[in-house]
Order: C-alpha cells, then structure tokens, then sequence
C-alpha cells in the first residue's frame, strides 16, 4: 500500500535487471556492480547479454595501440547506467523509509538504553532509529557537533559513518538536515530552505570506491566523521559490537576498525560480541581480526536482550 503502482513497476524494473546483469547477487553486490560499470565505462549488457563495442582505445599515446573493430551497436550507453545507479539508491531509501516508519516501542526503548549507557555509538546504518529514540527522551533532535561534524568528538556522539537518510544537500543551501523525524532523501524532495532545488543523497553507498568518497565528499564532512570514529576506537576502554558479522564482504571497514582497535591505548581493553548467534564462523572471525590484541568475550543474546539485561 505504500508504493504506488509507477513505483512497484519501477522496483520490478530494477530486479529484472539485476536478475539479467549479475544473478544471485543481493542489492548491495548490485549497486557495486553498476558503480564498476560506470567507471570503467563498460556498456549494459542486452537481454541478449550481447555488448556494444565502439571504435575505442586503451592508450593513443601508446605508438602499439590497435583500434577496436566497431560492431553492430546492441545495448545501452554508460547514461543508463547513471540512472540505474540513481534508481538502486532511490529503492535502497525508499525502502528503508518506508519500512522503519511505525517503529515498535520497544525497539525505541533498546535506542534510548543504548545513548544513556555508551559514550560514542559508531553505525553504518543509514537509519534513523538511533535519532527518533533520542528524541523522545530529550525533546530535541541530536546536536550537529555530537555527529562528528564539528572540531572534536562531543559525547553522547553518534557516527554515522556511511550518512544517514535525513541528510541531504542542496546546491544552493548546503546541508540540510530534517528537523522532524523523518527520512527525507528520496527521489523528488525539494530543498526546504530555497523550495527551488532537489535534495541530493550524501549517503556513503556500498561501492568498491567508498573510502574514496569519504574522502572526496565535502558535505557532510565524512573524513572528519572517520577521524572521531578513529580517535573514539583507539581511546575506548570497552568496546561492544551489535550485531556486526564483520564480513570479508566489507573489507574496508573492517581494515578500518582493526586500525583503531590495535592503536588503542587502554592496556586492559575489553572487547564484547552481542549476537544472537554466535556460530564458530563469527567467532574465528573476530578471534582472527583482534585477539592478538585483546581479549574477546561472546554473549549469546539479541540486541534487546542485552540491553534489557
């Protein structure tokens, strides 16, 4: 009921498409995939997966280079898939919009025992349950400093590491963040400052270039998020992990966390693995990514579990 019918089309469009171009994938190894495409310029493939190639080159400074044979021209240009790329991260945020908009009470009672219990929250979530629970408990939406956008870490901080949904930009204005609780970049939300422009997703998407654009990306400051993280990782004194398979899929961040973890200062650091499954594979995980530096203990409970004990 919460999709019209243009949009359910719109969704089915994005899933055949995935089902033809890479199969069996999910939609974040999907979007990696078009993102690839596009830098590398490699051309949608047709239902008939036959490709399109152009009288081009590798090197014309190269004395050896050899022209390509121009074909016949059978599929899509490097445009379409900009805007299958547009069309992932619409589904990606309309889903989520749409699916964390009546939140259980319950889950927002975990939120808000989880911001009176730890100093520094690190997500790569892009949700706002975190924000909505604050909120309720303080009547104010989260300081802009607590989220790492300011000089210095200010506590209770959330570190949103991939961007959250109410961030968006504006050509003209600049950030805009939503002073209601909602989820406002998605296709078509006008700025509300200058009612002129649309509002452009800030959000970190799970392609192979992210660190890149953490780095490269002006609004918001993510580097300087990356850096609270990394200062709040090598100064903890303990540091639990929710739910976070710690997946070889994710490389970087994993990399990332290592590097605070090893270069943190506390001699008796103690690290906690909240899973509601803690199978041998997520342990010999963690046990191969940090205890070497620190001692590791697994509790075999929910989030709300946890939080409730």
């Amino acid at each position: 009921k919460s999709f019209t019918d243009e949009e359910i089309k719109k969704i089915e469009n994005i899933l055949e498409k995935r089902k033809l171009l890479l199969p069996d994938s999910n939609i974040e190894e999907f979007f990696s995939y078009v993102d690839f495409q596009i830098q590398f310029e490699v051309l949608i493939s047709s239902s008939k997966f036959d490709r399109a190639i152009y009288n081009r080159i590798i090197n014309k400074n190269n004395p050896c280079w050899i022209p390509v044979p121009e074909i016949n021209h059978i599929g899509k240009e490097k445009k379409d898939f900009i805007e299958l790329k547009k069309e992932i991260t619409w589904l990606i945020t309309k889903t989520l919009d749409e699916s964390l908009k009546d939140t259980h009470e319950e889950i927002v009672k975990c939120y808000a025992k989880l911001i009176q219990s730890f100093d520094v929250t690190l997500s790569f979530n892009w949700d706002i349950l975190y924000e909505h629970s604050y909120r309720k408990s303080n009547t104010i939406i989260i300081p802009i400093n607590n989220l790492g956008f300011g000089k210095g870490l200010c506590r209770p901080a959330l570190l949103k590491l991939h961007g959250s949904i109410d961030w968006g930009e504006c050509q003209q204005c600049g950030l805009h963040r939503s002073d209601k609780i909602e989820h406002i970049v998605y296709e078509g939300k006008i700025c509300p400052n200058c009612s002129q422009n649309k509002l452009n997703p800030t959000l970190i998407m799970p392609s192979l270039r992210k660190f890149e654009e953490t780095s490269t990306i002006k609004t918001p400051p993510y580097e300087n998020i990356w850096c609270c993280a990394m200062h709040a990782l090598s100064g903890a004194q303990e540091i639990y992990f929710f739910g976070y398979s710690l997946s070889d899929d994710d490389a970087y961040s994993k990399i990332f966390l290592r590097s605070g973890i090893f270069k943190n200062i506390n001699p008796d650091l103690k690290l906690y693995v909240i899973d509601k499954c803690c199978c041998e594979d997520l342990k010999n995980r963690y046990r191969k990514a940090f205890e070497s530096k620190v001692k590791l203990k697994f509790i075999e409970k929910t989030f709300k579990e946890f939080l409730e004990s």
